[in-house]
């Protein structure tokens, strides 16, 4: 009688885990607006600026500009995404060949992240805050 209530419990907490585990999904998953750039809040209209990543693998991006006092919709653009390893993130924009890897740093309880992106040896820090 023991071994089969202990052989039960066994299973029973097996496949509650394993069950418990699937449900877990990757923090970048989610919609996200622009924060900040350079460590400076960035303007009202510039957190329109969204970044929609879907459980699927699929991304989209609008963005918002400030020019001359008027919000501009900058367009936006959609592509693929995929987790290359702990922190770093591969981005595939529509008319891109190869992934843009970025390392993606989490914090607040996974309502943040930042990330740089380096261009013509300059480093600009972008953080998105989670909708």
């Amino acid at each position: 009688m023991k071994k089969s209530l202990l052989l039960t419990l066994s299973i029973f907490f097996l496949l509650s885990c394993t069950d418990t585990d699937q449900n877990i999904k990757d923090p970048f998953i989610g919609t996200w607006h622009k924060f900040s750039y350079q460590g400076k809040e960035v303007s009202n209209c510039e957190k329109k600026t969204t970044f929609n990543v879907e459980e699927n693998g699929t991304i989209s991006i609008s963005s918002f500009e400030e020019y001359e006092s008027k919000c501009i919709d900058d367009g936006s653009t959609s592509g693929k995404w995929s987790r290359h390893n702990e922190n770093n993130y591969g981005i595939t924009l529509a008319g891109d060949s190869s992934p843009s890897l970025r390392e993606v740093i989490f914090k607040d309880n996974n309502n943040t992240f930042t990330f740089t992106d380096n261009e013509n040896g300059k480093t600009f820090t972008y953080t998105y805050k989670r909708k």
